[in-house]
C-alpha cells in the first residue's frame, strides 16, 4: 500500500494531491468496533467506535472531551501489549478519569502464562480491566451495567480487576450469545462511516479441527446466522451504497446447504454488490456450486491451502487433497472469480522435498494471487498435543522440529517467491487479500489489481536477487499515476 501512497504523493507536483494519502485497508470500518458498539446500543448503552487508532487519534482525542465511562480495546490484531500501552497513554492524558478494559485474544494468550510471567505483564499494564473470554460481549455489558450502578464489579464474569494493587479473578461463565445480535444494523447513524468496503461475518467458530489453529477451540460449537438473515443484511448495505461485502467466516461455504441457499437468495436479487470471503475447494460436492458463486456475486475468495504435498496435508488434518485443491482453482478462475491461494512453510513433517512440491503445485494450478509464510507455532492448537512426536521445540516464530527450523522455513518463503512464476505475491502485512475489496472500493479494476501485484511484483523479484529496477518502477509509477483512485478517507502529513 505504501507503493500506492508515495506514488500518488509523488504526483501531487501535477496537481493529483496536495497532501500524502493514506490508503489502507483499515480504512474498512473495524468490524469489532461496529459489531460490540451494536450488542451494547441494543442493550440501552450508549456507544461510539474508533476503528483504526493509527490514523483516527484526532476522533478519539475528540470523544474523549466528554469523559466516557469506560474505554474498551480490542486485540484481535495484536500479538504484544505494546499498542496497548500507547492507546492506555493517550487516553489518560485526554481522560484521567476513564476506565480502561482490555478483550480479545491477547488477554486469553496472558491469562494462560505462569503466575509469575502473568503477574510481571498485568503489573506493566496501566489498565483497569480485563476480560477473559473468547466471546465477552455479554461480560463487557455487565460490567458497564456496573459501573454505571456503582455497584461492585466483582460480580462481573469473566473479569480481571485490580483491588489494592493485586489483581483479582472472578467466576469463569461460558458465554453463548446468540447468533441474531452478530447482525448489525448498519443504517444506525451511531456506526459511523461506512464507505464502499464492508466486512461482516455470519457464523462463529469453525467447521473444521486444522492441527495449526486453536480457534474452534476457543470460540465452541459453530454457530450460523440463517442464509435470510445474511441476504437482509447483504440487501441493506446494498441500500447503503456499499459495493463490496467481505464475510470473514473462517468456513462460508460450510455448510453446503446453507452456502447454496444464500447464494441463490443473492442471484435471484440481483444486488449490485460483489461478495469475498474465505473458501474452503475440498468441501464442494458438484459443479453447480462454482455456478451459483458466480451467478450471486462471487468476487474472489481466500483459499487457506496451506500445503501442496497431500502428506503434510494429512499432518495437518486438512481434510483435504492437492487434486482437489487444484480442480476448485481451475473451477473457479473458469468463472472469473480471484483466487487468493495461502501457504504455509516448516509446518512438522516439511522438507525441502515437499516445499519443492508445493512450489510445483502453485505453479501447475496457477492462482491468481499467492502468499506464503513461515508456520508459526501455537502450542494451544491441537498439533500442541504432539510435540513429542514431531520433536517440537520452541513456540511463535521460534521453533525446531524433527524435519525442519524456523531458518530452513524462512529459506523456503524466498525460494516459493524466486520460483513460483505463475502467480503473483500479495503480501500480509497491511495487504493481504482484503486490500483487494478495499482497493476496488476506491476505483480500481479487477483487472488492475492484478496488474499492480504483477508491477510490484516484478520489481521485487530484481531487487532480490540484486538487479536494478528502474525501468520496473518507471513503468509501475506511471501505472499508479495513470489510475483514477477514489480519495482515501486519511491523509499524512508530508
Amino acid at each position: 500500500m505504501d507503493v500506492i501512497n508515495d506514488l500518488c504523493f509523488a504526483g501531487s507536483k501535477e496537481g493529483r494531491v496536495s497532501a500524502k494519502p493514506f490508503y489502507h485497508v483499515c480504512e474498512v470500518p473495524n468490524l469489532a468496533t461496529a459489531y460490540l458498539g451494536n450488542f451494547l446500543r441494543r442493550r440501552g448503552f450508549s456507544v461510539a467506535g474508533v476503528g483504526f487508532y493509527n490514523a483516527e487519534r484526532p476522533l478519539l482525542a475528540e470523544l474523549l472531551q466528554h469523559r466516557p465511562v469506560l474505554l474498551a480495546i480490542t486485540t484481535t490484531f495484536y500479538e504484544h501489549t505494546a499498542p496497548i500501552d500507547e492507546i492506555v497513554a493517550f487516553t489518560r492524558e485526554h481522560s484521567p478519569t476513564t476506565k480502561i478494559v482490555v478483550g480479545g485474544p491477547l488477554v486469553q494468550h496472558i491469562a494462560e502464562m505462569d503466575p509469575g510471567v502473568r503477574e510481571t505483564v498485568l503489573s506493566a499494564l496501566d489498565i483497569d480491566f480485563l476480560i477473559d473470554e473468547s466471546q465477552g460481549e455479554s461480560s463487557l455489558a455487565a460490567l458497564l451495567h456496573h459501573l454505571r450502578t456503582g455497584t461492585s464489579v466483582s460480580g462481573v464474569p469473566n473479569l480481571l480487576y485490580r483491588e489494592g494493587g493485586v489483581w483479582r479473578f472472578t467466576w469463569v461463565e461460558k458465554e453463548n450469545n446468540a447468533m441474531s445480535d452478530a447482525i448489525i444494523n448498519w443504517s444506525d447513524p451511531d456506526v459511523g462511516f461506512l464507505g464502499r468496503s464492508i466486512q461482516t461475518r455470519t457464523a462463529r467458530s469453525c467447521a473444521y479441527s486444522c492441527a495449526f489453529c486453536d480457534y474452534p477451540t476457543r470460540a465452541g460449537q459453530l454457530a450460523l446466522v440463517s442464509p435470510q438473515d445474511v441476504f437482509n443484511e447483504v440487501r441493506q448495505l446494498a441500500d447503503l451504497g456499499v459495493q463490496n461485502v467481505i464475510f470473514i467466516d473462517d468456513t462460508f461455504n460450510v455448510p453446503e446447504r446453507r452456502f447454496r441457499e444464500v447464494c441463490k437468495l443473492l442471484a435471484d436479487a440481483k444486488l449490485p454488490v460483489r461478495w469475498f470471503s474465505y473458501f474452503r475447494c475440498s468441501s464442494v460436492a458438484d459443479e453447480t456450486v462454482f455456478d451459483l458463486m458466480q451467478r450471486s456475486g462471487c468476487g474472489g475468495v481466500f483459499l487457506g491451502i496451506e500445503s501442496g504435498d497431500d502428506a503434510i496435508l494429512r499432518n495437518m488434518d486438512k481434510v483435504a487433497s492437492a487434486e482437489k485443491y487444484r480442480h476448485g482453482i481451475h473451477a473457479l478462475k473458469q468463472r472469473d472469480i480471484l483466487t487468493f491461494a495461502s501457504f504455509i512453510a516448516g509446518f512438522p513433517g516439511e522438507t525441502s522435498q515437499s516445499i519443492d512440491k508445493t512450489i510445483e503445485f502453485i505453479n501447475e494450478a496457477a492462482p491468481d494471487l499467492f502468499r506464503m509464510e513461515p508456520w508459526w507455532y501455537n502450542p494451544r492448537a491441537p498439533i500442541g498435543n504432539s510435540a513429542p512426536k514431531y520433536g517440537i521445540e520452541g513456540t511463535g516464530y521460534s521453533w525446531k522440529h524433527a524435519t525442519m527450523c524456523i531458518d530452513e522455513a524462512c529459506d523456503a518463503v524466498d525460494r516459493a517467491f524466486s520460483s513460483v512464476t505463475s502467480a503473483w505475491w500479495c503480501p500480509q502485512q497491511s495487504f493481504s487479500f482484503w486490500a483487494v475489496p478495499y482497493l476496488q472500493g476506491k476505483g480500481m479494476t479487477m483487472s488492475e489489481i492484478k496488474e499492480f501485484h504483477w508491477r510490484c511484483h516484478s520489481v521485487l523479484q530484481r531487487q532480490c536477487i540484486g538487479e536494478a529496477a528502474n525501468g520496473e518502477v518507471d513503468s509501475l509509477r506511471a501505472f499508479i499515476l495513470d489510475l483514477r483512485l477514489d480519495a482515501p478517507r486519511f491523509f499524512q502529513s508530508a
